[in-house]
């Protein structure tokens, strides 16, 4: 449900809510380009009720604390670096699986941690923390020596994956064709083109969709 407005804030917990709603969430920050953003994660919500959707009681922000979400999202809402992957990195210390669901090795992202650097395409970030399971899903489109390249890396950084990255069957692969393709796409429109990184996105994902990809 979308958040309207903040009702309330009790210590570091926030109630925010409309009508018929309530979200109780813990704040913590993350820094990026030098800035410290605030960064609310939602635990759980309940109905309410009442014209102003107000609550005064701590009782229920504590209950509400102690219960967890079975999946939380960290999704971009404009052209991308918006630090998704550091969110992520911050997020999976406590989380059993970290997935990816769609795109490919067109993008990506830094993650500094105590392990090192790590500029990522493909891997999720949440490789780090040994209890967490890393899933490349079915909606990812999949560059194997990119991915090759990143599982060295980590393993070079002394952790191990054993077990832990998981690659759905059901991924297209990116053959080496589709760069060419996706390049002489780009000069032909010419002043027009798309912009693209020329990475093969485009052509890899108009052949999954017409049933020719791989």
């Amino acid at each position: 449900d979308q958040i309207d407005y903040i009702a309330q804030q009790q210590g570091d917990h926030y109630l925010a809510s409309r009508p018929g709603n309530l979200a109780v969430g813990r704040v913590f920050h993350y820094r990026h380009r030098n800035r410290l953003y605030p960064l609310i994660r939602y635990k759980n919500r309940c109905s309410i009720r009442g014209d102003e959707g107000k609550i005064g009681s701590t009782d229920l922000s504590n209950e509400l604390e102690g219960s967890c979400m079975s999946v939380i999202m960290v999704i971009g809402a404009q052209w991308g670096d918006e630090a998704k992957g550091k969110i992520v990195d911050l997020l999976s210390q406590d989380a059993r699986v970290t997935a990816r669901f769609n795109g490919g090795d067109n993008a990506g992202h830094t993650v500094i941690n105590p392990h090192g650097t790590f500029k990522l395409r493909l891997i999720p970030t949440g490789f780090s923390n040994p209890e967490t399971i890393c899933v490349i899903g079915p909606g990812v489109v999949v560059n194997l020596a990119t991915l090759i390249s990143e599982i060295q890396m980590i393993r070079n950084a002394g952790i191990d994956l054993s077990e832990r990255l998981w690659v759905s069957p059901r991924c297209h692969v990116v053959m080496p064709y589709h760069p060419i393709v996706d390049s002489i796409y780009e000069i032909a429109k010419g002043d027009a083109s798309t912009g693209t990184t020329r990475r093969g996105m485009g052509p890899v994902y108009a052949d999954k969709v017409s049933y020719n990809g791989i």
